[in-house]
């Protein structure tokens, strides 16, 4: 009996996961038919409070945010190849900086500094290949505020992350008082 409850658990959310595939699939267009965001919408109430909530397996949006600027802003750069390899970088960055076992807040900062050390690194490149070539001071100014603007969101990003996490650092630890056999105290932290 159990087993059979189960089962039909497994063919519940296989059936929403599809159905949420087909209904993102529809309204997910500049211009979507009439009906399909409505029924996105519909199919996203029904996976509220699911475990396994389907849209969990979606990008999220420094994610997108950090595709984009590998597919578009290093392409100009460099080949499909390295623009590979710097995705698995900046995931081994985020991995580095510990995001699979960080609190929600700080997986967003991660995120960003992830972001912010892609778009400097690919600004770095930029202005490297323009400073070579003689140039106009208006141009050199621009692409050394550029630089400059992106090395400060980055040390920002590092910044913010690091106060997040010495201010989580100082909650404290919840003790409990546990009475054990003979009278002795154990504290659990």
């Amino acid at each position: 009996m159990v087993k059979a409850k189960r089962s039909d658990v497994v063919k519940a959310t296989a059936t929403l996961r599809e159905r949420f595939i087909s209904t993102l699939s529809a309204a997910n267009k500049r211009a979507p038919a009439a009906g399909a965001l409505e029924a996105f919408r519909q199919t996203l109430k029904e996976c509220e409070g699911e475990k396994a909530a389907p849209w969990r397996d979606v990008t999220d949006p420094l994610d997108a945010a950090l595709a984009v600027l590998l597919t578009t802003d290093a392409s100009t750069l460099t080949t499909d190849a390295i623009a590979e390899l710097w995705t698995l970088q900046a995931r081994e960055f985020k991995d580095d900086l510990g995001i699979k076992t960080a609190p929600p807040l700080e997986k967003a900062l991660i995120q960003h500094a992830a972001v912010c050390w892609v778009r400097l690194s690919i600004l770095e490149m930029r202005y490297t290949n323009v400073m070579k070539q003689s140039i106009t001071l208006t141009l050199g100014a621009y692409w050394e505020k550029r630089l400059t603007a992106a090395q400060k969101r980055f040390t920002r990003a590092c910044e913010s992350l690091e106060r997040v996490r010495k201010l989580s650092a100082r909650v404290p630890k919840v003790q409990i008082n546990v009475a054990a056999e003979g009278g002795r105290q154990v504290n659990v932290a």
